[in-house]
């Protein structure tokens, strides 16, 4: 699917945010002209590499009626362009004239961090070194693109109700994975792009590929918005989570469709899987953490059970006790989902297996689809959906 022009509620990057306003482009297009003609007039400015390390501040305003005068000018212009300003050619284009400091112009000048943001320590003076152009000066480069998601309801409202710091422990083209840490225990979150598997933590976004994030880059929430390198991502449209009733016979038709699931079994102790397909709560400890990954195949298997055995109305609360107890034997990526997974949380693939069940419809298809995802991700979760519907 390709995305179509932004939408007003930015639905999964179909229809994304806009990043200006309606009526937004006229006030800066009129402010653009504005600083054209102030760079055609010729006025220096301070040499710029490292924001204020360049210039050495010397004093404040010449008087507090100007300071709110060019308050007011610096943080128009700056942001439209996201640029230093040229307070004195602002004066000179109104005919006025400011006194000379030890016999040399001072220059007074803003430096915004990005388009659009508030303004602190707007006035400084400086001597110029050196000059250059309004128009030589580089954009900002820590100005962020807001980008349209999808994820469950769960997420959207953890990332509005804890906000928080950390890092990125994976980075990838196709998903962003962010470690936040919180008195309750930490979390991952991260970001998909389109086509990814979308795991119950991350927000989904149409975005063909993801930037380029080295891993321990700092990461932040604020007001629901997941802060990380040049991304501002949140949750703007819901997927559905909800799980269907299966039926008696959903066991059955899973065991037709299943295909050799040897592979996954020989990775893990038979006596821990017969113990999960009782619903026994020891089963966590020995299948926890056991396999390769992100998410190791032991822990697939064990989110498929609490998915199903949710579904098929099982009780769950033994094993469910087990993951909270043993959750640190594995990846903290892995116990995010497990977390989730006991709450019915799942991936796409796991919910049209279970929505197949229920109706009788493309089983086949659906366990397809599932046991493609991933090396052996699939297979597991679908593992332990067969041990959850066991008779």
């Amino acid at each position: 699917m390709h995305p179509r022009p932004a939408g007003q509620d930015g639905v999964l990057g179909v229809e994304p945010l806009h990043a200006q306003p309606a009526g937004g482009v006229d006030q800066v297009a009129g402010l653009e002209r504005a600083a054209h003609g102030i760079a055609q007039a010729g006025h220096p400015l301070p040499a710029v590499g490292g924001g204020d390390r360049d210039v050495h501040a010397q004093g404040g305003a010449d008087g507090v009626d100007d300071r709110a005068e060019v308050g007011v000018r610096e943080h128009l212009l700056g942001e439209a362009l996201g640029q230093l300003v040229d307070v004195e050619g602002l004066d000179r284009r109104l005919g006025r004239r400011r006194g000379r400091r030890h016999g040399r112009r001072p220059i007074r000048y803003q430096l915004l961090s990005r388009a659009g943001a508030g303004v602190g320590k707007a006035h400084h003076s400086a001597h110029p070194s050196s000059s250059v152009s309004v128009r030589e000066v580089p954009p900002p480069r820590s100005t962020r693109t807001r980008v349209a998601g999808a994820g469950t309801a769960a997420l959207r409202r953890r990332l509005q109700e804890e906000p928080g710091t950390g890092e990125v422990v994976h980075s990838g083209a196709s998903a962003i994975y962010v470690l936040l840490r919180h008195e309750a225990g930490d979390r991952v979150v991260g970001v998909a792009a389109h086509g990814a598997v979308h795991v119950p933590a991350t927000i989904a976004t149409a975005l063909a590929s993801l930037p380029d994030v080295p891993v321990g880059t700092p990461a932040t929430v604020v007001d629901g918005v997941l802060h990380v390198g040049h991304l501002a991502v949140a949750v703007d449209r819901l997927v559905p989570t909800d799980l269907p009733a299966l039926p008696p016979e959903a066991a059955d038709r899973l065991a037709a469709a299943t295909p050799d699931l040897t592979p996954v079994r020989d990775q893990l102790p038979a006596a821990a899987l017969d113990a999960l397909a009782a619903g026994d709560g020891d089963a966590v400890e020995a299948l926890l953490g056991r396999g390769d990954g992100l998410t190791p195949v032991g822990d697939d298997v064990v989110a498929g059970w609490l998915v199903a055995a949710r579904a098929a109305d099982r009780p769950r609360g033994a094993v469910a006790a087990g993951v909270r107890r043993w959750a640190h034997r594995t990846t903290t990526l892995s116990a995010t989902l497990l977390v989730d997974a006991i709450e019915g949380g799942c991936i796409p693939e796991f919910r049209s297996l279970l929505l197949a069940l229920a109706t009788g419809r493309d089983v086949d298809g659906a366990v397809a689809r599932l046991t493609a995802v991933g090396h052996t991700s699939g297979a597991g979760m679908l593992l332990g959906a067969g041990l959850a519907l066991r008779p």
